[in-house]
């Protein structure tokens, strides 16, 4: 008779608003939010061997004191079916924590306090950033839709059929513009099956891009330039 081998399994919790700050668009929480469960898996592998399975609750302001979802939450909530999965080897399950691990019936209210912090003078989730340059939303969303082709491959063409919405938007040509003058992409032509095509290299990371808007410590000058002058141009 063969003996059944069981899947061990580990638990985690996580203070995500210490680990991921100053998440400021849904691009950032998906991007920094993978990337803290990658870290946590291959630490956990590396503490626990035998472990196969892990559950991990995030726990941060996700809930005003009316129990209404804060912005935070809002984008990160659809995220979490698609960054469930195999990481590391580790079957790796991430849950938003807005109720008691031990009482699962007792809502965890008021861990967002948007008033008090506002009126304290501090920058929320989905506020604008008082520091950070001014990019109008349809700008914006451009970005935010490059920046999903590029955490699949730092090489996208532009005669990608995929992305043919992205590059006939009309808001496209002044981003690509601003993209290329400040060295944050780099034009690539290529011949593929024959006929040549025309590639845009980024040469930083998404995460890196995005953040670099509200100037966080350690922001490539040419990041920090690439928002100003696209803020600029659209004035």
């Amino acid at each position: 008779m063969r003996g059944t081998v069981r899947t061990v399994q580990g638990l985690a919790l996580v203070d995500y608003d210490n680990l991921c700050p100053g998440n400021r668009s849904e691009l950032e929480v998906e991007t920094s939010t993978a990337t803290l469960l990658e870290s946590l898996a291959r630490a956990s592998q590396t503490a626990f061997p035998g472990l196969g399975e892990l559950d991990v609750r995030l726990y941060g302001g996700w809930l005003d004191e009316q129990g209404v979802p804060s912005p935070s939450a809002r984008w990160l909530l659809p995220l979490l079916p698609a960054l469930r999965g195999r990481r590391q080897g580790l079957i790796v399950r991430p849950t938003l924590a807005t109720t008691m691990l031990q009482f699962p019936d007792v809502a965890l209210h008021g861990t967002f306090v948007a008033d008090t912090l506002r009126s304290c003078g501090a920058p929320l989730t989905g506020d604008p950033d008082p520091t950070g340059p001014t990019v109008p939303e349809a700008e914006l969303r451009v970005m935010e839709r490059l920046m999903r082709a590029y955490r699949r491959t730092n090489l996208v063409c532009l005669q990608d059929d995929k992305l043919s919405a992205l590059f006939s938007d009309y808001h496209w040509p002044p981003v690509r513009k601003r993209l290329v003058e400040h060295g944050i992409v780099k034009v690539e032509d290529r011949a593929t099956s024959g006929r040549p095509k025309q590639f845009l290299r980024s040469r930083f990371l998404p995460g890196q891009i995005m953040a670099g808007r509200v100037g966080r410590p350690g922001t490539d000058p040419r990041i920090r330039a690439f928002w100003e002058a696209l803020a600029a141009s659209a004035a």
